[in-house]
């Protein structure tokens, strides 16, 4: 009897592969519906920055009020609740001429997000605080910051900058005091 394994062992890989995937399913659609409906420049939402894709391998990094723009600039032709959702679900590039700048990842912040768990990375470049929101470490190098708030995002975790501190604040979107925006 010849037992054929390769079925079997493509069907193993497949869902280790799945089980292993770090790629969040969406950006929370409760916040994506505030920023497409409500005015941007919302106090809670003016202090943070949103990360969308840049060329093949790159990220732009800018304040919520600019999604008008690059909309106005390159995308048109979709509707703009439309626009949003694909570029904060990282689908679409986001460059265009005079717009934001084009920064990459860095390798080593990269490469230690996908070799590990998110609570893992999450704990590693912030500090949790008592009431469950979460401060950015302050020995981030600077040009590892974006990679890591980037990261940070990608997985539903907007930053708030308080310029009185000085420090980065890291907030779960699911726990948003939506009346608030």
């Amino acid at each position: 009897m010849i037992v054929n394994y390769k079925p079997f062992l493509f069907s193993l890989v497949l869902l280790i592969s799945a089980c292993n995937n770090k790629s969040p399913n969406s950006f929370d659609t409760k916040l994506l519906d505030r920023i497409i409906k409500v005015k941007p420049e919302s106090p809670i939402l003016s202090g943070s920055k949103l990360y969308g894709k840049c060329r093949q391998s790159g990220i732009v990094s800018f304040p919520t009020k600019e999604l008008r723009f690059i909309y106005k600039a390159k995308y048109k032709n979709l509707d703009y609740s439309e626009f949003v959702r694909l570029a904060l679900n990282q689908k679409i590039d986001l460059n265009y001429p005079g717009g934001v700048p084009c920064i990459y990842l860095d390798s080593e912040i990269e490469g230690f997000y996908k070799n590990t768990k998110f609570d893992v990375f999450l704990e590693r470049y912030c500090k949790k605080l008592d009431n469950g929101e979460y401060r950015l470490n302050n020995d981030i190098k600077e040009k590892q910051l974006n990679s890591v708030l980037y990261f940070l995002f990608i997985n539903n975790h907007l930053n708030f900058f308080d310029d009185m501190s000085g420090f980065i604040y890291i907030r779960n979107s699911k726990y948003l005091d939506y009346s608030l925006l």
